[in-house]
């Protein structure tokens, strides 16, 4: 089977033996799978948190059954979640599944940018498959795991529905944050990004766009939540100047491992400023994103720019690193460049 690997310098397509299932595995054959930024920070070595495996965001049928759970069989169109928690640990019990000590040591093998991946007895036993229903096509169904993410995002901000929000990072998952908000509250969005591509792409969807650039600050009373959802500290330290006193900062997008803040401890408090932060998401959070998706009440398609196959994965990946993309899949199968 062809397979990404990862090399000196990015990755290359090989040729690998087809994975040999152990008790309790299945072998699923991609359909499609999402191009993310920690894929890209993987491949920049800068992102550490779990082990350097490629394609996460991925669905697929199931070829191959090697397990006494009679729910999955071959055919089944599934979603399998590649980080799966324990649920009986303390961290677990507390509302802390992505800190579990099982959840990144789990994993599908060799992963996502894979014609063939295998999912781990773990994952399985632990709910971390999803059946996908007959009218979500896969390539909506790509977007269970990102939007999954943002699920648990907005549901730690605790709101009450009718905040000003200011969402710094018109990328694919600030603009998540931003369907999945407009889809179920009467918040006011507001987009900061300083990619012309990335604003106008918001403004097609309906959103403000500012160019943070030329908008150094805001005025009046400031956010009540501001989301920032890009990594670069710089993005992260305009949060702070963008929230009102009291009001809310959620750090939703990864910053480089050595990326240090340069704000003031003091005035996070004189100004009861809450920080809250979001790192991944757990499979009872995808079943939520799987409802979203399938009923529209989230209409992720309108994020794809870009489709390529397996073998342009170098090609996405530089398509990635550029301002003028938005959601970018990977499929084994023949796809246009572009989405119809």
């Amino acid at each position: 089977m062809l397979s990404a690997v990862i090399v000196s310098g990015g990755v290359a397509i090989r040729e690998l033996p087809t994975p040999v299932l152990s008790q309790g595995e299945i072998l699923v054959a991609t359909e499609f799978c999402g191009l993310c930024g920690t894929d890209l920070e993987k491949l920049a070595g800068e992102y550490t948190a779990s082990a350097p495996i490629i394609g996460h965001e991925v669905v697929g049928t199931v070829v191959e059954v090697n397990s006494p759970n009679k729910d999955i069989k071959v055919g089944d169109r599934i979603f399998p979640h590649h980080h799966v928690p324990c649920y009986s640990c303390w961290k677990c019990k507390h509302g802390s599944t992505t800190m579990c000590d099982h959840y990144r040591k789990t994993n599908i093998f060799p992963g996502g940018f894979s014609e063939l991946f295998r999912v781990p007895s773990w994952n399985i036993e632990h709910g971390g498959v999803l059946k996908l229903p007959q009218n979500l096509n896969f390539e909506r169904a790509s977007f269970i795991e990102p939007l999954g993410c943002v699920v648990r995002s907005i549901r730690k901000c605790s709101l009450a529905g009718d905040e000003k929000v200011t969402i710094i990072g018109a990328g694919p998952m600030g603009l998540l944050h931003g369907l999945m908000l407009d889809s179920s509250t009467k918040c006011s969005i507001r987009f900061l990004d300083t990619s012309e591509y990335r604003r106008s792409f918001c403004e097609e969807l309906g959103f403000n766009a500012e160019n943070p650039l030329t908008n150094r600050v805001q005025t009046g009373e400031g956010s009540d939540l501001v989301i920032v959802a890009a990594g670069n500290p710089s993005a992260i330290s305009r949060g702070f100047e963008e929230v009102r006193q009291g009001g809310k900062v959620c750090l939703f997008g990864v910053p480089h491992m050595s990326a240090q803040l340069s704000n003031k401890a003091a005035d996070l408090l004189n100004n009861e400023i809450s920080v809250i932060t979001s790192y991944a998401a757990d499979d009872q959070d995808t079943g939520q994103a799987l409802e979203l998706i399938s009923s529209r009440k989230v209409n992720v398609e309108k994020l794809v720019t870009h489709i390529y196959t397996l073998q342009q994965l170098n090609d996405a990946i530089a398509a990635a690193k550029s301002t003028n993309s938005m959601k970018i899949l990977v499929t084994p199968c023949a796809q246009p460049s572009k989405p119809n």
